[in-house]
């Protein structure tokens, strides 16, 4: 391993903050501190259906520069006939392909390290990897030499949505929603100054308002998906049939809905404040007829959030439609397609 040169390309975005991170103390942790790390963003193009191709472009990569060995993460997650791969290995080239979406949603730092560290030791002597505990290393291709390593267990399909929807970034989707903010902080005044909105949302029913509350953050979800065609059809496979477009519509609703309750959650603490600060105690009890407390404050805030989610669903129509699908797996996949294409 002493000085030993090793390439982390990523594609942009996630994929590339993940491995600067990792390449920041990725020697100490091999325990060879003369190892040399170098990392490079280049997005990987989708070889669908024959998602092994990316190995070959992974291998023109590392013949291209001074690398010893190449450990390539993308956001593509990639199947075979054994479910979702995690990673595909071809130790005589000495590259390795890590599937980012195939480690799930939570501790993607320290579980991708958990891959790449045994990788690199393998590669290093170009060997099989076996140091990786809970994976199943399945028997190399006879064609290619390739391993591919997988998880096993029944619930890989579930990790792999959890990954792409944490590869999306839900939050960032709604942080891009400038139109749709300023839309929704119009509604959210609306209900923090009309005295109005306040006997009305005392006077509902908690399921009533739960019920309000979960009607308006569905609605902006639908709407953002409608609104910017966000929902593949097969039809858009425009080569060969896709297998995985239900998955890729599946990461891009939960996407839009989490960034969504993400939008209502900040919605709702400025609108908490705001009420907090405008409405003195004594004033809201003239209004209301009766003493208030916290949960007065709480249910007014809650009924102004959802005005200003429906405002910011209508405000959300004049966004750029690139600005939105670009967390969307569907449209990224689409921008691999057509540069494979051409």
């Amino acid at each position: 391993m002493r000085d030993i040169v090793i390439g982390l390309l990523a594609d942009p975005d996630l994929p590339a903050a993940l491995a600067e991170r990792l390449s920041a103390d990725l020697p100490e942790r091999l325990g060879e501190p003369a190892a040399t790390v170098d990392t490079a963003q280049d997005p990987f193009e989708s070889m669908y259906p024959d998602h092994g191709r990316l190995m070959d472009k992974a291998t023109e990569r590392i013949r291209a520069t001074s690398w010893d060995l190449a450990i390539c993460i993308t956001d593509l997650p990639i199947r075979s006939a054994s479910g979702p791969v995690l990673a595909s290995v071809d130790p005589a080239s000495r590259v390795a392909v890590v599937s980012l979406p195939a480690l799930g949603g939570v501790r993607l730092l320290s579980r991708l390290r958990s891959v790449v560290l045994p990788l690199i030791r393998a590669l290093a002597e170009r060997r099989v990897p076996s140091e990786l505990p809970g994976l199943r290393v399945l028997a190399p291709d006879p064609e290619d030499g390739t391993v591919e390593i997988v998880w096993p267990g029944r619930f890989h399909r579930t990790r792999l949505l959890a990954g792409m929807v944490r590869a999306n970034r839900p939050w960032q989707l709604i942080l891009g929603l400038s139109r749709a903010l300023a839309s929704a902080m119009t509604g959210v005044a609306f209900g923090v100054l009309y005295s109005t909105i306040w006997a009305l949302a005392t006077a509902l029913h908690p399921l009533r308002l739960a019920a309000l509350t979960v009607a308006t953050i569905a609605a902006m979800t639908v709407w953002l998906i409608a609104g910017h065609r966000l929902w593949e059809s097969r039809s858009r496979a425009t080569v060969v049939p896709d297998p995985q477009v239900r998955l890729r519509n599946a990461s891009t609703a939960i996407t839009v809905a989490v960034g969504t309750v993400a939008f209502f959650t900040a919605l709702f603490a400025i609108a908490l404040a705001a009420v907090a600060i405008v409405v003195p105690p004594a004033y809201l009890e003239t209004t209301l007829g009766h003493p208030v407390g916290v949960g007065d404050y709480v249910t007014i805030a809650l009924m102004a959030s959802a005005l200003g989610t429906l405002a910011g669903a209508v405000g959300s129509g004049l966004e750029d439609d690139t600005t939105v699908r670009l967390a969307t797996y569907g449209y990224r996949e689409q921008e691999r397609r057509e540069r494979v294409e051409d």
